[in-house]
């Protein structure tokens, strides 16, 4: 694959996930604001008509919306350091965690339910994280795009003779739309080593990274 076609995906990936992580915390803070607002004119008022469990209650949403906004940040650090963990081994079953959990406001958004099934063992594979992190979004983007299609999706992973699998299965009757069939992911995942799989009539997509050469 081509390096300005790596720059051209990750660049892509990066601003539509750093954009609902920025909206997250703007979130936060607008709530923030609100409640230290709602402190300021209670602090105008008789001190001897404030009721401390009101003032206390303000304070502990306050507390609650900073733990948030900071769990936010930190997924943000985390990520971005992501891009420079080239070839590194990985725990699959962690960085789907991560990226659900990165991508939970517009999963919630859209009315998507995602269920992680737990790796039988950990699974660990030799990869470019931020782009194993574009991968695993890429079929949950793809429900977020339809979901009057697919409301749930289910992630789950395998080890085989063949090597380490993630798969991706729709829950009900109806197809997943497979993201990896465009020229750009198909050039990704041979740039990667990685084998696109399928299954159960287009239900079931999956990632194969193949084990090495004895």
């Amino acid at each position: 694959m081509a390096p300005d076609k790596n720059i051209e995906t990750g660049i892509t990936f990066l601003g539509q996930i750093l954009a609902s992580a920025t909206h997250e915390i703007k979130n936060h803070l607008a709530i923030i604001n609100e409640n230290a607002g709602l402190l300021g004119d209670l602090s105008l008022m008789d001190p001897m008509a404030l009721a401390p469990d009101r003032t206390n209650g303000i304070s502990l949403k306050i507390a609650e919306q900073v733990r948030h906004a900071d769990l936010v940040l930190k997924r943000m650090n985390e990520f971005s350091h992501s891009v420079d963990l080239c070839d590194q081994p990985v725990d699959l079953e962690q960085t789907a965690a991560f990226v659900i959990k990165f991508g939970s406001r517009l999963i919630k958004m859209a009315g998507i339910e995602i269920k992680l099934m737990p790796a039988p063992s950990p699974l660990m594979v030799s990869t470019h994280l931020f782009f194993l992190e574009y991968l695993i979004w890429q079929p949950i983007n793809a429900c977020i795009d339809n979901p009057k299609k697919i409301k749930q999706l289910g992630i789950s992973f395998e080890s085989s003779s063949s090597g380490a699998l993630i798969w991706f299965s729709a829950k009900n009757e109806n197809r997943l739309l497979n993201p990896f069939d465009t020229p750009k992911n198909k050039a990704l995942l041979e740039h990667l080593g990685i084998c696109p799989q399928i299954k159960n009539n287009n239900r079931d997509l999956g990632l194969l990274w193949p084990c090495p050469d004895e």
